[in-house]
Parts: structure tokens; sequence; C-alpha cells
């Protein structure tokens, strides 16, 4: 799995966009700059399916007679985790690692249409999720009884880069995909350049191989 990381990433993409010579670096307020151009291009790529990479499945035990729950980097544990933007698929799993509910993932509309919500403990065959800030929010029809617990299948995230020299794991492919989809981005007047048909060539050619190989994942997830 291919290894890099942001000054790499933003070295060569202004090689590329002929902001910088092709042996030259970038000057103290350009790395700075590009990483935050970089960490706004991948925040904006982790809301569009296109580039996300696989799906995770996890599981977590779930508290007897509790209907809410958070989940974020600040929410209590078995959910203190990177908060999802969407849940694709969810399941009541019991004691036994037995898969004994599929969980209808309901949108707000049909939760409100739920006009005794406040049910006694059993097994839940719903699940309402709300991507709140900083935590979103997970919201159970009806309480669970003791002993269940929640296997949620999300997108996987991509990850932005803490800083110029930290590196970041991605799939294949993706490498040729950020630099160029970075070269666009420094292909504008507060640059000092214009856009470039041949890099939006490169970046249009990277774009559809990354997306046909997650739309391939997805295929296969859906029919194992």
């Amino acid at each position: 799995m291919p290894t890099f990381n942001a000054l790499d990433l933003i070295t060569r993409a202004l090689r590329e966009a002929g902001v910088i010579g092709g042996s030259s670096v970038p000057e103290a307020d350009q790395g700075p700059d590009g990483l935050n151009t970089l960490n706004g291009m991948l925040d904006s790529m982790t809301i569009d399916a296109e580039y996300i990479p696989y799906r995770d499945i996890s599981l977590y035990a779930l508290t007897a007679e509790q209907q809410e729950y958070e989940i974020g980097l600040t929410a209590a544990s078995p959910f203190n985790v990177v908060r999802p933007e969407w849940i694709i698929n969810a399941n009541i799993v019991d004691a036994n690692n037995v898969r004994v509910s599929h969980l209808a993932v309901i949108n707000d509309d049909t939760r409100m249409a739920i006009t005794v919500p406040n049910l006694p403990p059993s097994l839940p065959a719903g699940l309402n999720y709300r991507a709140t800030l900083p935590n979103g929010k997970l919201w159970f029809v009806a309480k669970p009884a003791s002993g269940y617990r929640v296997e949620l299948e999300t997108w996987k995230l991509l990850s932005e880069f803490v800083d110029m020299f930290t590196p970041i794991d991605f799939q294949r492919g993706f490498y040729e995909l950020l630099v160029y989809r970075l070269a666009q981005r420094f292909c504008t007047p507060g640059w000092g350049r214009s856009s470039d048909p041949s890099i939006d060539r490169l970046a249009a050619e990277a774009t559809a191989r990354v997306s046909n190989r997650t739309a391939s994942n997805r295929r296969l997830s859906l029919n194992p």
C-alpha cells in the first residue's frame, strides 16, 4: 500500500502546475498554504462515494434500556470513534455473535412519525442516525434489551494530514489522483497560474481509475 507525506504531494503538484521549477521545493509560505489546500480537498472528497476506498464494519456493545447514544471522538466508550458521515447498514448481534435483527436505517421524517417512541426494552428493529457535530447521534427503535450489540457498516473516510511530514497509507491509485487533483487547485489565479488542459486530462484519468476500482468494490460488497 503506497505511503507518502503531504510535502511529497505538495511538491510534486506544485511542479506539475509550474508554480515551482522541476528541482525546486516549496517556499516558506507555499508549504502551509499547500497543506491547507490539500486537506480541504481531502475533506470534500470524504462525502463522495467515488473516493471511498472501502466500507468499515465494526461491532459495539449496547447498554440495556438506553435508546440514544453519541458516536464520535469525544463520545463515551465504545462509540468514541471517528464520527461516520453515513450509516449504510446496521444489525443487532446477540451474546453468541449471531445476527438476530437487521435494522432499518430510518431518516428523520420516519423517526418523527413514530408516535410511541418510548417503547419498553426489546429487540430493536430500526436505527435513526443524525450526523450532528461534534458527535453523531444513534437512536434505536426500540430500547435494546440486555446483552445486545450493534454492528455498523460505514464509509471508511480518507485521512487528512496532520503536518507536512507524517506519512499516511492510501489505497493504490490515490497518489496520482491526489497529485493531479491538487495541481488543478494550484492552477488558479491565487497561485499565479491558469488552468492547464494537460493537468485536467491527467486528473480525469486518475479519477476514473480510482472511481472504477471503488465502484467495483461496492458491487462486490453487494454481491458476495
